[in-house]
């Protein structure tokens, strides 16, 4: 936050305009109402720390992805499903977390989080019945 003082006297404190993560501010506490001649004073260390809000929605870089699997092979990474988010990356607000919502009521798939990409790894989990599975 930043402080924008008032002609009378105190002050505002207005949105940050930057990302920092964290301030260290040095306070001042006087009595005898600011007066340096005959008030007694103090100072202290004042470490702020600024967190991340969940203000920006995960985007995914295209409307549709596509991939290959050969046939009869689990556990293979279809395709990659790219998102891009703008809140603090690696936090949890940034952790994207799929579900696949329509279009495989066998469970064939499944969508794990890359943790350092944050892209969704559309993967074969399961062989459709009829196919042959080889070993």
């Amino acid at each position: 936050m930043s402080l924008m003082t008032h002609p009378r006297g105190g002050f505002t404190a207005l949105p940050l305009q930057m990302k920092v993560s964290q301030y260290t501010i040095i306070v001042q506490a006087t009595d005898m109402e600011g007066n340096l001649n005959f008030g007694l004073s103090n100072t202290a260390t004042a470490i702020i720390t600024v967190t991340d809000i969940n203000d920006n929605p995960p985007m995914l870089t295209s409307r549709t992805f596509s991939g290959e699997v050969p046939e009869n092979r689990v556990d293979v990474v279809v395709a990659n499903l790219t998102v891009i988010d703008a809140d603090q990356p690696h936090s949890p607000n940034w952790n994207a977390i799929y579900q696949i919502i329509s279009g495989d009521q066998f469970g064939h798939f499944t969508i794990r989080t890359d943790p350092v990409t944050n892209d969704g790894m559309v993967t074969v989990v399961k062989i459709p019945s009829g196919f042959q599975h080889k070993q």
